[in-house]
Parts: C-alpha cells; structure tokens; sequence
C-alpha cells in the first residue's frame, strides 16, 4: 500500500514538473521574436509580373527624399529635370528587394525598433533627423500606386565597430527582421545613381591640347615624348608643367556634382562666352569642354561633346601583289570598320546623353588656368652677377 502510494506520489510530481517546463517554454517561444528564417520579406515582388510593374522609387530619410521614375521607358530624376540615371543600379536594387529573405527576427517593441533605427523618418524642430529614424523605400507602379514598401534601419557590423557589414536591419509588413543584404549603395542624392563621369583621358594619350580663354588667342599644346609642350620653344623657354598638367587635368576625370537648370539661357550660365578646351586624343575621339560662369555653391557651368576621326585604312596591295595579301587587305579593312563604327556608336550615345545638358562642376579645378602663352612658361633666370667683376673703382697704384 504504502508502496502504491510512492508511486502516485512520484507520478504526480513528474506531471507538475513536465507541466512546469512545457508552461516555461510556452512562455520562452512566445516572447522570442518570430522571424521566420528564409522566408522573403517583400511578399508583394515575388511574382516577376509585380517586380517588372515597378515604375517609381522612392528613398525617403529625414534630411532628403530621393525619386527615380520611368518615363518613356527610360530611368530618369524627376527632381534633376528627368536627367537618366543608371538603370544597372535600379535593376540590381530591385533584384534584392525581390530576394531578400529573413535571416532571423528581431524584438519588436518601440524600445528596440528606435534602437535598431526602424522607426519612421521624421526630422526634428532644429530640422535634423529624430533618433531612431530609418530610410523608407517604396516602390510604385506608373500610376503611382504604391507596390510595396520596407523600412530599412541599421546596418550590422561582425566584429563591432571596426568589423565588416554583414547585414542590415529592415521592417516590412510590420515584421522587424535582419537581413543579410547591406544596402549599401542606397542613393543619398539623384548624382548617387547617374553615370557622372563626363570625360577622363590621361595626357600622356592626348595628341594635342587646345586652349583658348574667352576673349584671348588659342594655346595648342602638343605631344612630345608624352609631354605636352608649346610647339616651337626657343632655348631659353621651359615649360611650366604644372600649369600645363592644370590644362591637361581639365579632361582628367572630369566629373559633375549637380545638373542646371536647362531653362538657363546661355548668358545665364556663361557658356554664349565661355572658356574652351579642346582634347585630342591618338585614338581619334575628340571632346571639347566649354566652361561658363561660377555658381554661388563654388561649382562652374560646364558643357562637353565629343566626335570622331578615323584613322585612314590601310593602304590597299598593289595590284600584282599576291592573294594572300590582298585578302589580308581586305580582313584588316574589314575589322577597322567594325572599329570604327564601335567607336562612332559610343560617340554619338555619348553626345546624346550628356551633350544636352549643362552640368556643375567643382569650380576648384579651373581655378588658375593660364590665360597667355608666356603663362605656360617658367619665368626665366635672372643673371647672376660675375664674382669676378666690380663696379669699384680701381685701386691707386702702389707707389
């Protein structure tokens, strides 16, 4: 009997304690954040149909809002007076907001979304962002519907502070989550996502330099032992190669920081009078740059286009010349063409993308041009006196 009661006793006991740990970890589960690992966070761009309806983007922080939109078929910056941006960075944010997949789920009270900055963007009364506040992306079809959107707070670095990214916290469908994706290409600006380089040759492949100052004769540089100098300098002429690398630097990558407006008229922006360089490079391409008028934020008014000349073919075989050379002819004229008409291509998408705008340009980089020839040149030597002459009277002579 009192061995049959031992038992029920123990029975009972392993029932409340099985209870027990069951209740705690009912509880544990319930309070651990579900984040539901490899499942995509933007539901919404799953199916491709939804990923291509994609027509506007929208990055939205505290300080700035940043807009990309399709028209007629082209990615542009509605608030940069539609200039393209580069669809390749557009096409490859899509992709990863398509891809993404949680990586584990994060607490989601108001405490730990403001830590993790995920909370809506919103700028205080001294016109900063308030803490906690995280980048707002949404992507909009044509219409301007809004597809999906995701909130996209910290990144995560492995190692602390000194460490690499390996992740980024985001909220979506009002799931906290952290992601492996950094996102570390988001546009700050509409420039972040252009192709802002307008033209880069190094001097040593330029053939010749042509400068001319408004108002003032032309300066031709030209290429000698990959030096640009002054044609025809006596022997007491020496080039000041820095104010000659000044010039060359002009179309050394030449890049813009902001569009103007193209309602400017060419008095406006200085360009019915401007400064103009003219680089020609061995490979045929020639870009010519005008520089107009300064700006109030330190930047000048640039404009750039290009064009091409050929090289001449090769010179046919004569007539009696074998076959084999004759057809050798014929290939390397043929692959010349091909050449050619590549690089007459690039020319002419060059003109037609940046050839119809004004840019801003760092002022800073055309400041202290030459303006004459002799300012291209070191100033010359000052004779130094002979040690051996005076300008003493002689000496009496002993008696």
């Amino acid at each position: 009997m009192k061995t049959n009661k031992l038992m029920m006793l123990v029975l009972v006991a392993a029932a409340l304690v099985a209870a027990a740990v069951w209740t705690q970890s009912r509880t544990t589960r319930a309070r651990r954040p579900s984040g539901g690992a490899g499942a995509p966070v933007v539901a919404a761009l799953q199916k491709p149909e939804a990923l291509n309806a994609v027509g506007a983007l929208a990055f939205v922080t505290a300080e700035s809002t940043v807009r990309v939109a399709k028209a007629g078929g082209v990615w542009v910056a509605p608030d940069r007076f539609n200039h393209p941006v580069k669809f390749d960075d557009i096409r490859k944010f899509l992709r990863s907001l398509a891809d993404l997949k949680v990586g584990q789920g994060v607490p989601g009270g108001d405490r730990e979304l403001a830590a993790l900055d995920l909370v809506a963007p919103a700028a205080g009364a001294d016109g900063k962002a308030k803490p906690g506040s995280g980048t707002l992306v949404t992507a909009s079809d044509k219409d301007g519907k809004a597809l999906a959107t995701i909130l996209l707070g910290k990144t995560r670095s492995r190692g602390g502070e000194m460490g690499f990214p390996d992740g980024r916290y985001a909220l979506a469908d009002g799931r906290p989550v952290l992601v492996s994706e950094t996102f570390s290409g988001l546009p700050a600006k509409p420039v972040d996502w252009m192709e802002t380089q307008l033209v880069d040759v190094y001097s040593s492949d330029l053939a010749a330099l042509v400068w001319t100052p408004n108002g003032k004769p032309a300066i031709v540089l030209t290429n000698e032992s990959f030096e640009l100098k002054l044609p025809g300098l006596s022997t007491n002429e020496k080039m000041d190669t820095a104010k000659s690398g000044k010039l060359s630097g002009i179309v050394s990558f030449l890049r813009f920081t902001d569009i103007a407006d193209p309602a400017l008229k060419p008095a406006d922006t200085g360009l019915d009078k401007p400064d103009i360089v003219v680089a020609k490079a061995r490979n045929g391409r020639e870009y010519t740059v005008r520089i107009g008028k300064a700006t109030t934020n330190a930047t000048r008014h640039v404009a750039v286009s290009a064009a091409f000349t050929p090289a001449p073919m090769p010179e046919a075989p004569k007539a009696d010349a074998a076959e084999d050379a004759k057809k050798q002819h014929e290939a390397d004229v043929k692959k010349r063409k091909e050449e050619d008409d590549k690089v007459a291509g690039e020319i002419r998408e060059f003109n037609e993308r940046a050839g119809a705008w004004v840019y801003l340009v760092e002022g800073s980089r055309f400041d202290g041009l030459p303006v004459e020839r002799k300012d291209l040149l070191q100033p010359p030597e000052e004779k130094k006196p002979d040690a051996a002459s005076t300008n003493a009277p002689p000496a009496a002579a002993a008696p």
